[in-house]
């Protein structure tokens, strides 16, 4: 149980420019705002106080690759949503998104708004992993316009839903999402109901679950050493192209030796600051046909047998 919330500054050098909430939320799967570019704030119990400070000690040197200064003190009385609303803006990205916070009243010409808030689930568009896929996303929807229509979606650890949003408001046809956190998936499902994104199928699943069916895009923005654990399951649900992100450069090539190695076959890495998306395909596929009715039905995922 939490019992108390605590401010935590982060002295970073002046030469980094990272967004610290995204980077310590995958870490340590828990509630975390970034309020300004040295600080955060994060919930936990006084119990976990001697626990969660070397650990973080740790995780922040070896991201980094030095030691910054750290500040942690509790405190009662701040309005942390407040404090997200002056720091969380819009953010267009690619060539057709627009990621927009709910309090912010924004539209651009020949850009999909997305409303996505601060919360409990990671992924409010502005961490460059989530980045990565939305531009990902973007290109192979500029590639593939004519044949969305016959293109099946699938998010991995899709926490705020934003990638399944963005995959249904770009017209492809159907579109499965994932967590294997049951409140991640309630926030998924109000932010596809804000945003009038229709046929997602979200699921509280691990990947295994999903044996026996198949999808022509699979893009799973998640940790590393997950992505590497999951790399079989990975492969055997995906019919076409693989997309992998939430890996910092150094985890590269180990991530891409172990999906490779499993047979399929690397196409690109895109980066951004520390992190990088990989692009897999399947051996021996081709590209995507135009759509008929007949091919619609039979992409279309078998998924009744699956809890939600």
């Amino acid at each position: 149980m939490i019992d108390r919330r605590y401010r935590l500054e982060i002295h970073l050098k002046q030469s980094d420019d990272s967004e610290l909430a995204p980077l310590i939320a995958m870490e340590y799967q828990r509630p975390i705002v970034q309020i300004s570019p040295h600080v955060v704030e994060l919930a936990f119990s006084f119990d976990e106080l001697d626990s969660i400070i070397p650990s973080l000690l740790r995780f922040l040197k070896a991201t980094f690759h030095y030691l910054p200064k750290i500040i942690l003190e509790p405190y009662e009385d701040t309005n942390w949503e407040e404090e997200w609303k002056k720091h969380i803006g819009p953010i267009e990205v690619g060539s057709k998104f627009l990621v927009c916070p709910s309090w912010k009243e924004l539209h651009l010409p020949n850009r999909i708004l997305i409303r996505i808030d601060p919360g409990m689930a990671f992924g409010t568009g502005h961490h460059e992993s989530t980045r990565l896929c939305l531009e990902w996303i973007d290109r192979f929807v500029t590639s593939n316009k004519e044949n969305l229509s016959n293109i099946s979606f699938l998010d991995v650890g899709t926490g705020s839903g934003i990638l399944a949003i963005a995959a249904a408001l770009s017209g492809f046809s159907f579109v499965t999402a994932i967590d294997n956190d049951s409140e991640a998936i309630l926030v998924a499902r109000e932010n596809a109901m804000k945003n009038q994104a229709q046929r997602i199928n979200f699921i509280v699943a691990e990947p295994e679950v999903l044996r026996g069916n198949s999808f022509d895009v699979t893009v799973a923005n998640i940790q590393a050493n997950i992505l590497v654990r999951m790399a079989q399951v990975l492969a055997q649900i995906t019919r076409k192209r693989l997309v992998l992100s939430g890996i910092l450069r150094e985890q590269e090539d180990s991530v891409r030796e172990a999906f490779q190695n499993i047979g399929l076959h690397w196409r690109e890495t895109f980066t951004m600051g520390e992190w990088v998306l990989l692009d897999f395909e399947v051996v021996g596929t081709t590209g995507f046909e135009p759509a008929t009715s007949a091919s619609r039905t039979q992409r279309s995922p078998k998924l009744s047998h699956v809890p939600t």
